[in-house]
């Protein structure tokens, strides 16, 4: 029997500036080992990227940069696919709104940050979001490229522009494929705080070669967001 393969995390950024291009991540497991492709669809089901995911074995991480609508205010929506080798497939949609420069955008929690004008257009461009409506999370980056049995590290930027302190931040960076998990916190940020942390960890030195996500998680109580990077395991990087 065949067993249909599963996407298991579909990242499409909730807030976007009219006409600009986004980066939407998609992860898909496969019980069978038979992951065949990923593709993308518009909400007019135009298909808009696809990449193949033969080889990858029972997981495919896969990114795609697409545009969304060149007018303020407009819900944009994607569509990920998924197939294995025998046609079985998996779907799942996400949509976002474009919005107005100098607006405050909306963060994944339906909140908005204190942050206004040009600072807010130039912090969403590596924006996660907002947690408890007054943590910003202004970068999340990896080293791109580490050879197996090296270390590597994520660095992860913050600011609380808010009234309101935040207590018990916690990230939490896990690579599954490699058995991965780094944990930093729990810490408070307070108002004004702007503090960042480096999450480092060892490559396995058997880690074959391609590209990983890692699974990140920032969690503040009993609120949290999740977000996926990704970085590439090569014997030929060059630090």
């Amino acid at each position: 029997s065949n067993s249909a393969p599963r996407i298991t995390d579909f990242d499409v950024p909730s807030v976007a500036y009219k006409g600009s291009e986004i980066t939407l991540k998609v992860v898909a497991i496969d019980s069978n080992r038979n992951l065949a492709r990923i593709q993308i669809f518009d909400s007019g089901n135009n298909k808009v990227g696809e990449q193949s995911c033969s080889g990858s074995g029972g997981s495919c991480f896969r990114s795609f940069v697409v545009r969304v609508p060149n007018e303020y205010g407009a819900v944009y929506r994607f569509i990920a696919k998924v197939f294995d080798s025998r046609g079985a497939s998996d779907t799942e949609t996400k949509s976002g709104r474009t919005y107005n420069k100098g607006e405050a955008p909306s963060g994944a929690n339906g909140g908005s940050n204190s942050i206004s004008g040009s600072d807010a257009l130039e912090n969403l461009r590596v924006s996660t979001g907002l947690l408890g409506k007054s943590l910003f999370i202004s970068a999340l980056t990896p080293n791109d490229c580490v050879s197996p049995g090296e270390e590597t590290f994520l660095y992860a930027s913050m600011s609380n522009r808010n009234n309101k302190d935040v207590d018990g931040v916690k990230i939490v960076a896990t690579v599954p494929e490699l058995g991965i998990r780094a944990v930093s916190g729990p810490f408070d940020v307070r108002t004004g705080g702007t503090p960042s942390r480096y999450l480092y960890f060892d490559v396995p030195s058997d880690a074959n070669e391609g590209e990983y996500p890692i699974r990140i998680t920032i969690s503040s109580g009993h609120e949290s967001i999740v977000k996926y990077r990704s970085f590439e395991v090569s014997n030929f990087c060059y630090i």
